[in-house]
């Protein structure tokens, strides 16, 4: 079982991902596959961890806004936001982070070591992601969770469209961990 700080730094990049590890590889994204993978290798069960927090909304990806989101419930009611994504505007978003003394106020010499690490990263070639939940209020507060307007109840991506003859195409399927920069 990972830590409670290890636990919650890949918890989102488990639940707010549409990759399925499969006995053969994977099915969906190959990125999105490596972050599950990275997840499972931290203690955390991608699969059992959608069974006991269903997804009730999203905010797909889209390459503008450069972030995916997905709302799930959480087993004492609460409803958790979960977002991955591009690392710069993450932090746009962001007014804490947490660190190795716990969660801090996010202030602009912190926001620029984070862009400076994820800056020498990117230059070695890695690419960097950043992951983050946040809590909505339980219904029946006086703030009740309302959905940023973006997003789809219950939404599930739609099916991909029909290979040739009208047959299903072939799934993505690669070993976890097999590389893709040969």
């Amino acid at each position: 079982m990972p830590s409670g700080r290890v636990r919650a730094a890949v918890l989102p990049f488990a639940l707010c991902n549409d990759a399925r590890l499969t006995g053969e590889g994977f099915l969906g994204d190959p990125t999105e596959a490596a972050l599950v993978v990275l997840a499972a290798k931290e203690g955390v069960d991608a699969d059992q961890e959608r069974r006991d927090r269903p997804r009730v909304g999203e905010v797909p990806f889209d390459a503008t806004t450069k972030y995916m989101a997905t709302f799930h419930s959480e087993p004492d009611g609460r409803t958790r936001v979960h977002v991955k994504g591009a690392v710069d505007v993450l932090l746009g978003l962001c007014v804490r982070v947490r660190t190795e003394d716990g969660v801090r106020d996010l202030d602009e010499p912190r926001r620029d070591e984070i862009l400076g690490v994820m800056a020498r990263l990117g230059g070695e070639g890695l690419r960097v992601r950043r992951g983050h939940r946040r809590d909505r209020p339980c219904a029946g507060t006086r703030r009740t969770a309302r959905p940023h307007p973006g997003v789809r109840r219950g939404h599930r991506r739609p099916a991909p469209p029909a290979g040739a003859g009208g047959r299903p195409p072939v799934p993505h399927r690669r070993r976890p961990g097999q590389d893709d920069h040969r």
